[in-house]
This record gives C-alpha cells, structure tokens and sequence, in this order.
C-alpha cells in the first residue's frame, strides 16, 4: 500500500480555512473553535511583533493524484506556525529617497496579514 503524505504552507488564516484538524502530542484532533481561537491569538501576537507568519498543514493520501485539483488542500491537518522577521533590502532606503524626489508617492503592498 501507498502512503503519499502532501505538505503545504501559507498564510495561517488561510490554512485555517482548508484545515480540519490540528496536530497535537502526536496524534490529529479536531479543530474546535476552541483551538482556530488559540491558533488565530498566535497569529495576531506574532504579527504584531513584524513578523511574517506562516503555516505548516499536511495530509496524507493513499494514492498520488493524477491530477492535481484545487480539492487537494482539503481536510488538512494543521501542524504548527511559525513567524520570521522580514525586513526591508539596505538598498530600499536609497530607492524611496529616489522615488520621492521624483514625485513618486512609494506603497508596500504585500499579501501579508495587516
């Protein structure tokens, strides 16, 4: 028998969409409201700290999809969180100074939580 374990990361509030059960001490549980509350508590912590927070939900297969669909990151099993810092390139600073001195009004634009 084939075990096919599929990974994927993102965005938590994402994950916690097409996730549907959480990892703790080894064994899967379902995700309560009780836990989606705690999981997005650390989210906003970690975010409010700078940090870019990803996520980490796998799950486990019988087969390798022919093809793969949008379904395939369905019913995942969220394993954790993680939140990184980020920071802007040296040469951003020098690269807004142009920008302004040109009339250009610079915006940060990112697919990040708020």
């Amino acid at each position: 028998m084939t075990i096919v374990t599929c990974f994927t990361k993102g965005g938590v509030d994402g994950l916690l969409d097409i996730a549907s059960h959480i990892w703790v001490e080894g064994k899967a549980q379902l995700l309560d409201a009780g836990w989606r509350s705690k999981i997005e508590a650390s989210n906003e912590r970690l975010a409010k700290k700078g940090m870019r927070v990803l996520g980490i939900a796998f799950r486990i297969m019988d087969t390798i999809p022919e093809i793969i669909q949008t379904d395939l990151e369905q019913n995942l099993t969220l394993v954790g969180l993680f939140g990184m810092i980020d920071p802007p390139r040296a040469e951003v600073k020098d690269a807004i100074a142009v920008c302004r001195a040109a009339g250009i009004r610079p915006v940060m634009i990112t697919g990040d939580h708020p």
